[in-house]
C-alpha cells in the first residue's frame, strides 16, 4: 500500500482538525499522485505526525482530517551540525539530501579561499531550492523533524565556540589527524557536535591555522583514501550517528 506523506507549517494540530493542505503539496497529490476522497494521508510539520483522511480533493483545494496522532520522533539530546563550504551546487544539493536523510540538525554554508561557488552568490531562488530539497528529502526519509539550513557566511566569521566539539576532516593536516574512533568518548559527552568538510580544493593554510587555534577542534581521518567533500561529510555524519544512538 503506497504511504502519501506531506508536510504542513500549521502546528495547532489536533484529532478531528480540518486542515487544507498547502498548494505544492495539494497539486501533486492530485495531479502526480492521483489521490481520491477518503485516501489515508500522513501529514507532519517539523514537530510531530498526524495521520490523516481526505475529505476534499478539487482543483481549488485538497482538505484532510485528523485522525491521529503518531509516536514522536525521538529527540536526540545530542545535536549534529554540519558546516559545509561551498560546492558547485550538484554535489552541494547532494549534501544536502544525505545530510537530512542521515538526521543531521543543521547545515551551515561557509565561503572558503578556495570555494568556487561564494556567499555572494547564493539568491533568494536558490534557498528556495535547497528547502525544497531538504523537506523532501524529510518526506523520502520519514524524518519529522527539519534542519535549520543557515545563510552561509565566510569562515573567517564563523563562531567555533557555538560549538562543543568540532571534528575537522582535513587531508591538510593529515599527519596530525587521528582516526575518528580514537574520539568516540569525546563524541558522546559532547551536546553539540559540529563536522566541518572543506570544498573540493580543501582549506588554505590560513583557514587551517584559523580552525585549529580552538580547543574544541580536532582533526580527524576516516581512512588513507582521499574522499570527496560530499563523500566524506555523509560517511563521517553516518558514523556519528550510530556513536550517539
Amino acid at each position: 500500500m503506497r504511504r502519501f506523506r506531506v508536510y504542513t507549517e500549521r502546528t495547532n494540530l489536533r484529532v478531528g482538525s480540518s486542515v487544507k493542505l498547502p498548494d505544492f503539496e495539494a497539486e501533486h497529490l492530485r495531479k502526480s499522485l492521483r489521490v481520491k476522497k477518503g485516501d489515508e494521508i500522513f501529514i507532519f510539520n517539523g514537530e510531530k505526525e498526524f495521520r490523516a483522511h481526505l475529505t476534499l480533493v478539487s482543483k481549488d483545494a485538497v482538505m484532510a482530517e485528523i485522525d491521529g496522532v503518531l509516536e514522536n520522533e525521538f529527540d536526540q539530546a545530542q545535536k549534529i551540525h554540519l558546516i559545509q563550504a561551498l560546492n558547485k551546487s550538484k554535489s552541494f544539493e547532494f549534501t544536502l539530501e544525505k545530510a537530512t536523510e542521515i538526521g543531521v540538525d543543521s547545515i551551515l554554508p561557509i565561503e572558503t579561499e578556495y570555494s568556487v561557488v561564494k556567499a555572494s552568490d547564493i539568491t533568494p531562488k536558490k534557498i528556495d531550492r535547497w528547502d525544497k530539497i531538504i523537506l523532501s528529502a524529510c518526506k523520502q526519509s520519514e524524518r519529522i523533524t527539519i534542519p535549520k539550513i543557515f545563510p552561509a557566511i565566510n569562515i573567517a566569521d564563523l563562531d567555533f565556540s557555538s560549538y562543543d566539539l568540532i571534528l575537522f576532516l582535513s587531508t591538510e593536516e593529515k599527519s596530525n589527524a587521528k582516526e575518528i574512533n580514537n574520539f568516540v568518548n569525546e563524541i558522546q559527552n559532547a551536546r553539540n557536535i559540529a563536522v566541518i568538510v572543506g570544498p573540493e580544493g580543501g582549506f588554505s593554510k590560513s583557514e587551517v591555522d584559523l580552525m585549529l587555534k580552538n580547543k574544541n577542534v580536532v582533526p580527524v581521518s576516516i581512512n588513507k583514501n582521499i574522499l570527496r567533500s560530499e563523500t566524506a561529510a555523509i560517511v563521517v555524519l553516518g558514523y556519528l550517528k550510530i556513536i550517539i544512538s
